[in-house]
């Protein structure tokens, strides 16, 4: 992992590839962090990207703070996926149909 800033409360801290899928060939997409503020937590590709983009500084403080009281177990990382992203901030996505 190398040092870089937590994506959601800007703290040093240390940043590594993450892939939720089991293949080691598919493309990583996303990034894991350990953060002293934030703790062990991982974002997908398309939530990092979301996060990176488009969440404000107060989205960005809400996330950060359910990471911090819903961790994962001790020594793993809390992975927020898109749909939980979604559900923590209140967003609702459009049907289509």
């Amino acid at each position: 992992m190398k040092k870089a800033n937590c994506i959601l409360c800007d703290h040093d801290a240390k940043r590594g590839v993450y892939s939720g899928s089991k293949e080691p060939t598919k493309d990583a997409g996303g990034f894991k962090y350990k953060c002293p503020e934030c703790g062990l937590y991982a974002l997908d590709g398309f939530a990092y990207n979301w996060i990176e983009m488009f969440a404000s500084s107060q989205q960005k403080k809400t996330l950060s703070r359910h990471i911090k009281e819903n961790p994962a177990a001790e020594g793993y990382f809390k992975v927020l996926r898109w749909t939980e992203i979604q559900r923590i901030l209140g967003l609702h996505s459009k049907r289509r149909g």
